[in-house]
């Protein structure tokens, strides 16, 4: 839902925020790759 608002919304913070948050996701499901 709020992934909904931060597209609706459409400001640069936001976009920038869901940037980070699917960085995140990414890394995090990345980790045993990566960082082992």
């Amino acid at each position: 839902p709020f992934v909904v608002a931060l597209v609706v919304l459409g400001n640069p913070w936001s976009w920038l925020v869901l940037a980070v948050v699917l960085f995140d996701v990414v890394a995090y499901s990345a980790r045993p790759f990566r960082w082992k």
